[in-house]
């Protein structure tokens, strides 16, 4: 019996093992599709849930994949942080285990990025205007021709629009995280905005 009993744990404790490996290189291989999917720039860090994990990757399906960047690359606007959660993924296990999932597919998502005043101030600069933006809890200050007013920030066709109540007005183009993504709402808070975020269904890479 007391044989038995040990052979059973180490059975377990085998399994676990593997179950940790196999979780280890399919998060990475994960992890680097989505920065390229997204256009994240380094691998975001990345937590596939389903148990047993080892049956989850030979079926090729996970109910859900969360994924979080700390400074993604973008374009015109530089983005503090994205966290992305993913539903219904579905993969090829062999090209997961090889490190090169080529058709990773999502039922869909959501999300959030954070958004700092500093940098919608740095966009605005970078685009030659004399101005400034500051966030406060629910509100908006904008400094623009010498003066300072009220303002107010907005989401307009994958552009982040900012104006005043003096009639300053511009917009920023939003990254476009590999087309994936549509910004669906933004909530102000002191010294950034948060973005809500609805990702598309359909296969990652485009």
């Amino acid at each position: 019996m007391r044989k038995l009993v040990v052979s059973l744990l180490f059975l377990a404790v085998v399994a676990l093992a593997g179950d940790f490996g196999a979780r280890f290189l399919v998060e990475r291989a994960v992890a680097a599709e989505l920065a390229s999917s997204f256009g994240l720039g380094e691998r975001p860090s990345v937590d596939i849930s389903g148990f047993p994990f080892i049956l989850r990757l030979l079926d090729g399906s996970f109910p859900t994949v969360e994924a979080e960047a700390d400074n993604p690359s973008a374009s015109d606007l530089q983005l503090d942080n994205v966290v992305l959660t993913l539903v219904d993924v579905r993969f090829d296990p062999q090209q997961v285990l090889q490190g090169s999932p080529e058709q990773v597919r999502t039922a869909g998502g959501d999300g959030t990025a954070t958004l700092s005043d500093d940098s919608v101030t740095q966009s605005l600069r970078d685009q030659g205007a004399d101005a400034s933006v500051t966030f406060g809890e629910g509100e908006v200050v904008v400094k623009a021709g010498g003066g300072r007013a009220g303002g107010d920030v907005a989401l307009e066709e994958g552009r982040l629009v900012v104006s005043s109540q003096a009639g300053f007005s511009a917009a920023i183009p939003l990254p476009t995280l590999g087309g994936h993504v549509d910004y669906a709402s933004l909530t102000v808070g002191n010294g950034s905005a948060e973005l809500a975020l609805d990702v598309a269904p359909g296969v990652l890479r485009r």
